[in-house]
């Protein structure tokens, strides 16, 4: 016989449902038995089911509640309880050991609340049934994202975060990857950074660091490597001991180590250069396979190509520069020719445009010196062939000393440095040097002179190429002097002797003369 009770209680839920019994109560409106694992077999398509609802104080005011005893509280905390025993639990809605709610939860015990196992077993996350996170306890790594990781992976102390990152098995450690398919090529890495989409995509070598949106993404075997920008050493291959700072750095760079560049597009189309280094945006942005080059300063050394060995230090310092070796440029603008070798310009817009020759200063500058004389290398032991065919007044009677202006404004037009460039030093920039009176000689008039003496005089610079130009070494017009002055002396010397001998000579005929008076005077007195 069913109880009463049941029966009151089977009405209150559905006032129409058909109630059928057997081996269970089934409640529902359309005469179904119970299903045969059920005592009480409920269904509805329009209504559910009301447990009974009360305040926290009515539920603590039942005595001696059984154990699976249910209720929906009202207030304080509300949801549905159950008691376990010993004490109220929350089910749902939140307390102590409710389940998380959807849209937040209060009430939390940071010390015994917690999401995650009791286990050693992996805590994995999955999105539409597809793997979206896995924090391991056996290989302390933790890896989130879409397909983040790999179920294969026998790495430790990794962390993958982004869709695709980490996703190769690979057995390396100590590797930290951010971003969309970061790292997604490991093998065996260890040690490795990777932060940005692609990042270090295709690497398995170690201990490189790479930071930026495509950085380093093709490097497949090369190590040790650091790189910091938007496609920062995106080419690189098998390069090694790199470092790439800024937007675009050594981007085209695929086989070329030990090179550091610090500024946007630095060092750009390096391919397979060796040991360059690039501070500032655009600095060596064109060198491919120019090895051991140093530039520092906006667009210093922008043009070189194939150059090596080469220093500029300056804004738009060695711009000139396409494939020349050991030069040095110091200053803004400071240039050599485009394949200069072992030239140097020091000081702004100084400009040597030959090889083997060296600048000081530019067409402003009015005085070079220093608190002692310029000294020249001169040691007998490093010296052979000497010769004392130097000619003295031959070559220097030659001479047209004369005083001049110099057309600094035009020199600068030859060595093609524009007016675009002096802009900001104002018209006035060449007329303290045009306006000064300069002593000296006309090199070509030099040159002639020289050849009319059969000397060579290596006080005489000819241009080398139609960019070249005539300068004089003013100090090297001192032995030719000295010379003349010496070939002067002998000629003195030889005067002098001259006057002596006549001097002695006259002497002589004097002393003859007046014996002869003498002699004559004698013959006077004995008439």
């Amino acid at each position: 016989m069913l109880n009463t009770k049941k029966i009151i209680v089977a009405f209150a839920l559905s006032a129409c449902a058909h109630l059928s019994y057997g081996q269970g109560m089934a409640v529902n409106s359309t005469g179904s038995a119970a299903d045969a694992s059920a005592m009480l077999d409920v269904s509805s398509t329009n209504q559910g089911v009301l447990v009974p609802r009360m305040t926290q104080t009515l539920r603590d005011a039942i005595t001696t509640p059984a154990t699976g005893l249910l209720i929906y509280q009202t207030d304080g905390t509300a949801g549905f309880y159950v008691y376990s025993g010993t004490a109220w639990t929350a089910i749902s809605g939140g307390g102590s050991s409710a389940g998380w709610g959807l849209t937040g939860n209060s009430g939390t015990n940071a010390s015994t609340n917690f999401i995650g196992t009791t286990d050693s077993v992996a805590l994995r996350f999955r999105v539409n049934n597809t793997r979206w996170g896995s924090f391991s306890p056996t290989t302390n790594s933790v890896l989130i994202g879409l397909n983040a990781g790999n179920p294969g992976t026998t790495g430790s102390f990794d962390v993958g975060i982004g869709r695709g990152a980490l996703s190769s098995a690979f057995s390396g450690s100590n590797n930290v990857a951010i971003g969309d398919s970061a790292l997604s090529g490991a093998t065996f890495n260890t040690g490795t950074i990777a932060i940005g989409t692609r990042a270090l995509q295709q690497n398995w070598a170690t201990g490189n660091i790479s930071i930026g949106y495509f950085s380093m993404r093709k490097n497949t075997t090369g190590s040790e490597n650091t790189c910091v920008g938007y496609m920062a050493l995106q080419n690189t291959l098998t390069g090694q001991y790199l470092a790439a700072f800024g937007t675009g750095t050594l981007e085209k760079n695929t086989v070329g180590s030990s090179n550091t560049a610090i500024g946007a597009i630095s060092l750009a189309s390096n391919t397979k250069g060796d040991g360059n280094t690039a501070v500032g945006t655009d600095a060596l942005n064109k060198n491919d396979s120019g090895s051991s080059n140093t530039a520092v300063g906006l667009s210093a050394l922008k043009f070189s190509v194939s150059g090596s060995y080469n220093v500029a230090i300056g804004i738009f310092s060695g711009s000139s520069v396409t494939s020349g070796n050991n030069n040095t440029m110091v200053g803004r603008n400071a240039n050599v020719g485009a394949a200069a070798s072992n030239a140097g310009a020091f000081g702004y817009l100084a400009t040597s445009n030959a090889s083997n020759k060296i600048v000081i200063g530019s067409t402003s500058v009015t005085v070079i010196g220093g608190s002692v004389a310029w000294s020249n290398l001169s040691d007998a032991r490093f010296k052979s062939h000497v010769q004392e065919n130097v000619p003295g007044l031959d070559f220097v009677m030659k001479l047209r000393p004369v005083t001049y202006h110099f057309e600094a404004r035009k020199y600068e037009q030859f060595l093609g440095i524009s007016d675009s460039l002096n802009k900001d030093r104002g018209q006035e920039y060449w007329k303290e040097s045009e306006n000064m009176v300069r002593t000296g000689f006309i090199a070509q008039e030099v040159e002639q002179a020289a050849r009319q003496a059969g000397y060579d005089f290596s006080g005489l610079h000819k241009p080398a190429t139609d960019k070249d130009n005539y300068t004089l070494a003013y100090s090297e017009f001192t032995v030719p002097l000295v010379k003349a002055m010496q070939e002067q002396q002998k000629i003195i010397e030889q005067q002098q002797r001259m006057i002596q001998d006549l001097q002695k000579s006259q002497e002589r005929q004097q002393k003859t003369l007046d014996v002869a008076l003498k002699k004559l005077a004698d013959l006077e007195q004995r008439k």
